[in-house]
Formats: structure tokens, sequence, C-alpha cells
């Protein structure tokens, strides 16, 4: 491994008394959920141009080159640019960068770096001809834990692999009776000369272990078998976690999904998994990860077009608030695919399923170009928020440059985004765990530099329409491509399958303030709700600033936070929120990006509004072969009720807004020092529910 990249100490030291512009958000967002501890006693946290420090050197220590004086030489020219432009929000890495870049566990745990990842469900090769059906299950749930989201195909050439659940296992659980966590395990004594005992390690591997050698188990010889895990090594709920970083969710979630996926594959004793069922084993799987807290459980479940059963889950509302939250599901369509009518009422009520076209993501890039790379006739799927066509054991690596704030800072875009480029490159050469990804990512070293903020940039610019802007997003294309091969030339490694994306952005827009991805903002005055671990000590002191706080109603240990947002330019007679563009308006925007800037895919959720609702078989049939995948969901105008609780964002009148902003007695920002005083453990965002609307949840 070559020698770690240092920037100058005095060039730092610069920037120290020195704060970007942040959104009305923005300082909040970036102290509790990227500013990591700053110093071995865990006594502050860190500062911005701290923060940036740490990712860029860790970026930049990624390059595999010698350190020859010249090389080195050109990493700090580099960096010195990357953190300026970084510090000044001009681009960022993707949240998992700025949460991760530059620890010691990202030098071991490449996965770690990467936002999302996707996975075929069907038996896979832990090495050396080992193929287990319990493969997919333990991937997702290791990835998932390591804090990025999943992407799954549940399409039936995929699970017809699966082999007959031919055995019956009664599974018990034990722990020491002095663990702080032992009364909700509800746990027995067991004779352990009857059964076999696996004592969990209190680490990510020994949860997924356990995961591997209970679904294993139903698959061997028909025989009565008895498994018996004892959590007593588990550490309590609310205990720090030096690895990843974040609090230990103690041993329950995982005697929870235990008990769960052996109910299911018990009932199937004798016959086989369905769709259905492989996609409730990965909620219920995700559904663990996220009561961990500083994990993501985001997920995708992928099914085939033609299945009733897989299309209609989310009507069961009993499990859909259980465990079926868990992933927003699409259907595998190809280009021949025209049964709109038959998905468009599901759609129309729930927003669900999405459409997927693994067709048109197999044989094009970007939709300018004619043909595309033959490495992506392995996609399969795509990501959770589907912004990257993905192969099984793929991952997407980005990075999201804000062209509005760039050329209104005066910045060069034509450097933003070689910077982007060679930030995502470098992370093709960490150190991913997995044999299957590192195969993926080495032959195909798929990257994708994201615009974002696109409706601010088209006021910046002063152009109603985004096709008046084509031009420019073509040339920006070019300058990706040609920094692509210039820089793989000269760290001696393989072009990338694709560049280019837009991903949907999340809690990274909120620094800045910016637009989300290519969805405008919200609405004119709206509340942002996020999600906070219910024992993090900055709740009380956003219950003392005036915010609304309430329990989540989906996940365990987990509160609501509402934050009133008046968005830039509310009052202005030329604002255009998401409640003024038609649902055509969008998809329109969605194919115009695809087809002049993203090789890979765009990350859209188009809203429709209800008089819309009739039109919606019409758009897909008409943008089915001109965007990658898509969803729809309702359009909620104030005051009207949902079938989703808790929504990360709902349009209020300015007269609600007012109403809230009434009670703030303060903003967090306001009250540094109080916090400081609090800082006592991990801060972290949980909003599962982001991929719902087009927010990635993944930091």
């Amino acid at each position: 491994m070559p020698s770690p990249i240092r920037l100058p100490e005095t060039f730092v030291r610069s920037y120290a008394k020195q704060q970007p512009e942040w959104g009305p958000l923005g300082w909040v967002t970036y102290k509790r959920t990227y500013a990591r501890w700053a110093d071995k006693n865990l006594t502050r946290r860190e500062e911005w141009h701290e923060t940036v420090r740490r990712v860029v050197e860790g970026n930049l220590s990624l390059d595999p080159r010698r350190r020859t004086p010249e090389v080195t030489k050109e990493l700090i020219a580099e960096g010195k640019e990357m953190f300026d432009s970084i510090f000044h929000l001009t681009w960022t890495p993707p949240g998992r960068g700025l949460w991760i870049s530059g620890t010691e566990y990202a030098d071991r745990v490449g996965d770690a770096l990467v936002n999302c990842w996707f996975i075929a469900m069907r038996p896979g090769d832990y090495g050396e001809n080992n193929v287990r059906p319990s493969f997919p299950f333990v991937m997702g749930m290791d990835l998932l834990m390591k804090g990025g989201g999943v992407g799954f195909s549940v399409a039936q050439e995929n699970i017809k692999l699966f082999p007959q659940v031919k055995t019956p296992v009664r599974m018990h659980v034990v722990c020491d009776s002095h663990h702080p966590n032992y009364g909700e395990l509800q746990a027995g004594l067991i004779p352990q000369s009857t059964h076999t005992m696996v004592r969990i390690d209190d680490s990510r591997r020994g949860w997924t272990d356990a995961l591997r050698i209970m679904i294993d188990a139903h698959f061997k010889a028909p025989r009565e078998r008895h498994l018996v895990f004892d959590m007593s090594d588990i550490r309590a709920s609310g205990s720090a976690m030096r690895g990843f970083g974040g609090t230990s969710a103690g041993p329950g979630p995982l005697a929870n999904v235990l008990r769960e996926v052996n109910s299911i594959l018990n009932d199937r004793v004798g016959g086989y998994l369905s769709p259905v069922e492989v996609t409730d084993m990965m909620n219920m799987i995700g559904k663990c990860v996220v009561a961990g807290n500083v994990r993501r459980s985001a997920q995708i479940g992928l099914g085939s077009a033609d299945d009733l059963g897989f299309i209609g889950m989310k009507l069961d509302s009993e499990k859909l608030m259980s465990h079926r939250w868990a992933s927003n599901n699409s259907i595998v369509i190809d280009n021949d695919f025209d049964e709109f009518e038959r998905i468009a009422d599901a759609i129309a009520s729930n927003g669900e399923p999405g459409i997927f076209n693994v067709q048109m993501s197999r044989e094009r890039l970007r939709l300018a170009d004619p043909a595309g790379d033959e490495r992506n006739l392995a996609v399969e799927g795509t990501n959770p928020c589907g912004e990257v066509s993905l192969e099984s054991g793929g991952c997407c690596n980005l990075a999201e440059c804000y062209p509005a704030i760039a050329e209104r800072k005066g910045y060069d875009m034509e450097r933003i985004l070689q910077l982007a480029l060679r930030y995502c490159k470098r992370i093709t050469c960490a150190n991913y765990e997995w044999e299957l990804s590192r195969q993926v990512v080495q032959e195909g070293r798929r990257v994708g530099v994201s615009l974002s903020g696109i409706h601010d940039w088209m006021v910046e610019r002063k152009v109603s329409a985004l096709k008046d802007l084509a031009p420019v997003l073509d040339e920006w294309y070019g300058i990706v491509r040609a920094e692509d091969e210039a820089y793989s030339k000269q760290l001696k490694i393989p072009t990338s399958v694709a560049v280019t994306t837009v991903k949907p952005s999340g809690t990274v827009s909120l620094l800045s303030g910016s637009s989300p991805g290519m969805h405008a903002h919200q609405a004119p005055y709206y509340i942002r709700r996020i999600r906070f671990q219910e024992k993090d000590p900055l709740v009380n002191l956003l219950e003392e600033c005036g915010f609304g706080i309430e329990p989540d109603a989906y996940s365990p240990n987990t509160v609501v936070v509402s934050f009133p947002v008046k968005a830039p330019g509310a009052d202005s007679k030329a604002f255009r929120g998401a409640g003024d563009l038609s649902m055509e308006d969008q998809m329109d925007i969605q194919a115009l990006l695809q087809h002049w800037w993203s090789d890979n895919a765009v990350s859209a959720t188009i809203t429709f509004r209800p008089k819309e609702r009739r039109g919606i078989a019409a758009l897909l049939r008409e943008y089915s072969t001109q965007v990658k995948s898509t969803s729809l969901l309702p359009f909620t105008d104030p005051g009207e009720t949902t079938s989703y609780k808790q929504m990360p964002y709902e349009p209020i009148t300015k007269k609600e807004y007012e109403k809230m902003m009434a009670a703030v007695e303060f903003w967090p920002h306001e009250a540094h020092k109080r916090l400081r005083e609090q800082e006592n453990a991990e801060y972290e965002i949980v909003d599962q529910n982001d991929c719902v609307d087009g927010s990635c949840p993944i930091r």
C-alpha cells in the first residue's frame, strides 16, 4: 500500500476560522451526520475544515501509484484544489465519503466507501466452490451493516435457483441472565447435549454468521435440528461502536430477525421459496439493521413484471407496518413490455411498483450515444434509488457536483467535474471484502459523477427549460469521459464502463440548501422530517429549541423531528416547486438528463396530482424506452392526508409555516456551545423513508 498523502498544515489551518455558506439545515445536518470524533478521548467533534481534510487525504491515499516525488507533488496540488472546492460546497463526495473517508475502518473495509449495492437473490459461492442458499442474504446483511443500501432481484429466474427447503429448525435464543438486555430476549434454559450451540461473536461477522448458519440448516438433509444462539457476548443497547461508528442496538434486533426468517423457512419445508418470501426475508434483515441506527437499510426489491403476488405486497397493511416498509419495490421490464394499465392502479394508490428497464440498461449508455459498452450486458438490477445500473455484486460509487453554486462562486466547472471523476476513480482501488464485488469493480470500474441542484442551476442560468442547457450537458459529459481516459491511463487500470449519473442527493443537499438532484424544492413552505435515535442527546436540545418531536411510526428506538423550511425564493412569482410541475414536465427532465448527461441512470421520483392519475399508464408507455428506471408517487398538497406516515417532506401553507416558526425558540447552530456540552454519543440520521420520495438516505 503506497504511503498516505498529507496536506500541508499551514494550508488547512488557513480555513480553520472560515465557514461555508450553509443551507438552513446545513450546519445541524453536518454536525450530526458527518462530523466524527476529533480526538482519541472523544471530547469534541470535527469542525468542517477537519472533516474535509480527513476526506481529501483519505481519498488521495487510495491512488495506487508508487509515491515518487512527482506523484506526491501532483497529488498534494490536486488535494488543495479538492479541499477548497469541497469546503465551499461546489461539489462533495457522497454522504458515505464524508462520513468514512480517511478513517482506519475505510482502510480495512473499502465497501464502506460506496453508497449502495445490487444482489441477484440466488445461491452464491462463498469461495472454493462453497455455494450456499444463504449467500445473497448474508452478503446483503453484511453490506447493510457496513452502511450501504442494497438493491436485490427476486425475479423468477433467480428465485427458481434456490433448492427445496428440506428441514425444519427449532431455534432458541439464550443469554446470560446478567446481560442488560436479557429481558427482551425471552431467554430460556436449553439442554446443551441435545442442541447445536452457537455463541454469537459481538461483531458484524458474528451477526452474519448466525444468519448463515440458520438459513443453511434448512437446506441440509431432513432431520430434526435444534439451533441455540447464545447472545451473551453482544454488547448492550446504547454502547459505543468504535469501528463504523454509532451505538449498539443490543441483541434484540438480531434475535428477532433470526426468529422471523426461521419461521418463514419452516413454513416452506417440503416446498420452494417464493419471490414474496425472499423479499420478506430481505426486509426483515433491513429492519434488523436499521435498528442499529448508525447503519442504513435502504432497499429496492426488483420482481418479475407478471408476478402479481410481488406487485401486491404493500397492500397487506399489517406486514407493511411490520417490515415491508424496508424496501421500495419495482418490476423488471424490457422494451417490449406494454401492460402499463395493469400496474397503473397500484401506482396511483401507493406509488408502487416502479419500473426498471433491464434491456435498455444493458444496451444503452447515454441515449445520445449509438451503442453501449459490452461490459453492461451483465447488468441485472439497480441500487435502491435507481441512479446506477448494476451487475450482481456491483456498487454505486458517486460524487455530487452543484453547478449553480460553482458558477455563482466563480469556480471552473470543467475542473470540478475532473476532480469529482478522480475522487470516484480512486474509490475503485479500495479494498473490497467480497470476492464477487472485487471482480465486478475491477472489471467495470463503474463510477457516477452526478449533477445536483438542477432546478437551482436553471434559475442561475435564467432558463425555463432544461433542453436549453443540453449543449452544456453534452460538453460536460465529454469532459468527464476524457478525464476518465487520462486518469485510467495514469493508474494503469481499465476505463470505466459508465461515468455519469444523477443521484437523488438526500441529506448531502441539505448542507448547501440545494434542490436535490433533478427534483425541485418540495414547495415554497414545507416540513422536513429527520429521524434520530431516541437516546441521541441532540433530541433534548431540539426539544428545547421548540421543534416537534414524535415516535417513529416504522422503526423502534427512533424519533422524528419536524423542521419548518422556507425554500429559497419562496415568495417570488417565478418560484416553481414540485407541486408546480406536471408529471410529464418531470419525466421530460429525467429523459433529457438520460439522453445528454447520464450513461448510468437518473434517479427520479415523479410526483402526480389526483387529476393526473388516469394518465400514468400512457406516460410510462411513452417514456419506457427513454429512461432506465423511474418511480411515481402521489403529490401531497398542504392539508392532504397520505398513506405514508411521517413523510420526509410535507408541503404546508405559509400560515402553517409561520405558526411552526413561532414555536421555535432558537435554531441548533445558535447553540453551538450547548451542543458541545452534550456531545457524548454518536449522532445519526436514520431516514429510511427518504428513498420513497426521491431523496437518498445513504450517508
